[in-house]
């Protein structure tokens, strides 16, 4: 008997007869179209069952398969994962015994999956299969708004469907779009904006294509494309979305930055909004920025233990230039607020200058920036030294003025947070270089040295996390 441990699933299917190599390309492909995963697109299409699919898992990994229903789930536990990350990665919580959590997932073996519902549930995991129609019907049973909100886009997508596209000489309103249709773009862009916070996405892309209009989520650091409309109602879109941030919707032909201030399934959240014209028209992506979204503490950010040490020591100190570099996304600022909870105390003052307040920290006096009147990082810094702060965070260092004073914030016996989009600790101080920030005499701390475990690990375990959970 053939050996299929840690064989891929479509090969597997193959070896047994259950497919063809040509139906096997076709599932791939549709995979890659849709966004979904190989068994989905295989049973989709008709080729395979959901035992099939289960059988072979099982095969592949020695994965444990359950015959999922509401009745087996402790309710408890389904909700310590919580709605979103229970429908992002299509898994349910149902059990708990000796610390370790009992998941049941379509895939079983998707080990980034399962390693950050592990952080989020704060203890090991034990992942199971269980069919799609049972995950389905257990969510729907356990967390039916989050569904609902993607109902409720579906619906405007078929709606939209079938009306039927304007000629190109129709008189248009100034948005693009006529009287009767203005209540299914609100609709639509509603729908969108909800549909991507149910998936935990921490982007939206918009963006214009040759013959069509395509919206695109980020969800765990990867594009899914979710939404394909035809070319005409790009315009009516970016208009919405440009009269909900406060930009000219006249302005085709230059990039505008906006934001909008919203309640998505009763939680503020802040929406930056950044358009850009292109060859085939105008695009725009939204940032999603969850402003009560869960805290982590550092021991659920997946940190070696030698790195919680030399981050622990670090902080430690009373004064000193604390910078979390890394790529866009890679978990600069959930990292600081991580730090930043565990030394929130009656005894410190802290307080955080953003741009903007992406999470609420009980106990911190929090400051957003705003450009348009002249509060930049620059000028909010300077009025926040005024505040006798214990602990400082600057969201970002972005020019000179703004590093030089929190450098000199650092020399003067406070104790300074900041984020810096390099990659790893030398970039870092060139950069700093590049800026031409003076060279000052620095204390040297002990854990100075472990300065390259924050700067350089990037954060595997928080690459491509929620989005509002990024920055």
């Amino acid at each position: 008997m053939a050996d299929f441990r840690q064989a891929p699933l479509g090969e597997i299917l193959v070896a047994r007869g259950r497919i063809t190599e040509a139906q096997l390309e076709e599932a791939l492909d549709r995979k890659r179209e849709l966004g979904t995963k190989l068994g989905q697109a295989l049973v989709a299409l008709g080729y395979v069952s959901e035992l099939d699919i289960a059988e072979a898992l099982n095969e592949q990994g020695r994965v444990a398969s359950i015959r999922l229903s509401t009745a087996l789930v402790d309710v408890e536990v389904a909700e310590s994962l919580g709605s979103q990350r229970s429908w992002a990665h299509r898994a349910v919580a149902f059990h708990e015994i000796g610390g370790i959590a009992s998941v049941a997932l379509e895939d079983p073996l998707d080990v980034s999956a399962v390693d950050e519902i592990s952080r989020a549930l704060g203890k090991p995991v034990f992942p199971v299969h269980a069919s799609s129609p049972q995950i389905e019907a257990a969510l729907q049973e356990l967390f039916p708004r989050v569904e609902d909100q993607r109902s409720q886009l579906e619906a405007f997508l078929e709606e939209i469907r079938q009306l039927p596209e304007p000629a190109e000489d129709a008189p248009r309103g100034s948005s693009g779009v006529e009287e009767s249709e203005a209540e299914v773009v609100v609709g639509l862009v509603d729908g969108i904006l909800a549909d991507a916070y149910a998936w935990r996405a921490s982007d939206v892309h918009l963006e214009p294509r040759k013959d069509r209009f395509v919206v695109r989520f980020r969800v765990d650091g990867t594009l899914v494309e979710r939404v394909s409309l035809p070319r005409f109602w790009m315009r009516p879109v970016l208009s919405r979305l440009k009269i909900l941030s406060g930009l000219d919707i006249a302005q085709k032909r230059l990039p505008q930055d906006g934001r909008i201030q919203t309640v998505i399934d009763g939680r503020d959240v802040d929406l930056r909004v950044s358009t850009t014209p292109t060859l085939h028209g105008e695009g725009a992506a939204v940032r999603i920025l969850d402003c009560g979204q869960q805290l982590f503490g550092l021991e659920q950010l997946g940190f070696e233990d030698a790195q919680l040490a030399a981050i622990r020591e670090m902080i430690a100190a009373r004064d000193g230039f604390v910078i979390a570099t890394g790529p866009t996304g890679s978990g600069k600022t959930t990292t600081l607020y991580s730090i930043l909870r565990e030394l929130s105390s009656p005894e410190t003052k802290i307080v955080t200058l953003e741009d903007p307040v992406e999470k609420e920290l009980e106990e911190a006096f929090q400051i957003s920036t705003n450009a348009k009147i002249g509060m930049n990082f620059a000028a909010g810094l300077r009025s926040v030294l005024r505040l006798d702060p214990d602990v400082i965070m600057v969201g970002e260092v972005r020019d000179l003025e703004t590093a030089r004073i929190a450098l000199q914030a650092a020399l003067t016996g406070h104790l300074v947070f900041t984020t810096l989009a390099t990659v790893g600790t030398a970039k870092t101080i060139s950069r700093l270089q590049d800026m031409q920030l003076e060279r000052f005499p620095a204390r040297r701390y002990a854990a100075r040295d472990h300065l390259a475990a924050l700067g350089e690990a990037h954060l595997p375990a928080l690459q491509g996390a929620r989005p509002a959970e990024r920055a």
